[in-house]
């Protein structure tokens, strides 16, 4: 009797390790097309044909209706310049000037790479709205209470990630986005 539920119980086993390690190996993708920039990082495969099946795969489950690379760059960070990880416990300033290309925006997620709840509705800042200073520079303020200027909400007690989208980018930021000129994540203080 106990032999008939043993091998069901392996094969539930089996099957169960084998899902958790592809999710796992797509959720923690280490693709040789990403490029780092600084905190950011980025894929000049994303959205064009030379995508492998792990990209794909990651992009499916971490990227909601990702697009061509020619519609959008995205870049990402998990990690300020001075690459600690970004935590709701502390807070941020992120510097630099417009991107090379149509429209940008900046945008705070949780984790879960959804949009982190707050009352007041602040997830983004984009170009369009982007308060610049006599040198064409930008200044976004990430915290968990409200910033003068341009700021972006984050959660205490949860780390986040920021998502740098670059609409219409020219064809030398996707030729090269190492030259693109990201924006620094400069902590400022934690709680």
């Amino acid at each position: 009797m106990k032999k008939s539920f043993l091998i069901p119980a392996l094969f539930i086993l089996a099957v169960a390790a084998g899902v958790g390690s592809a999710v796992l190996r797509i959720l923690t993708l280490s693709d040789k097309s990403f490029v780092r920039i600084g905190p950011w990082r980025t894929s000049a495969a994303t959205g064009s044909d030379n995508a492998g099946s792990e990209l794909r795969a990651t992009i499916a489950v971490t990227g909601l209706l990702a697009l061509t690379r020619d519609e959008v760059a995205y870049f990402v960070a998990v990690e300020d310049s001075s690459g600690a990880l970004l935590s709701g416990d502390c807070s941020y300033r992120v510097e630099g000037h417009n991107l090379d290309s149509r429209w940008w925006s900046l945008t705070a997620y949780g984790l879960d790479r959804f949009l982190i709840p707050n009352a007041d509705h602040r997830y983004t800042v984009r170009s369009s709205a982007a308060t610049l200073d006599v040198q064409g520079r930008f200044t976004i303020r990430l915290a968990a209470s409200q910033q003068p200027g341009d700021w972006i909400f984050i959660s205490p007690g949860h780390h986040f990630l920021l998502n740098l989208r670059a609409y219409n980018p020219s064809p030398a930021l996707n030729a090269d986005p190492a030259s693109a000129g990201l924006p620094t994540i400069t902590r400022e203080s934690c709680s």
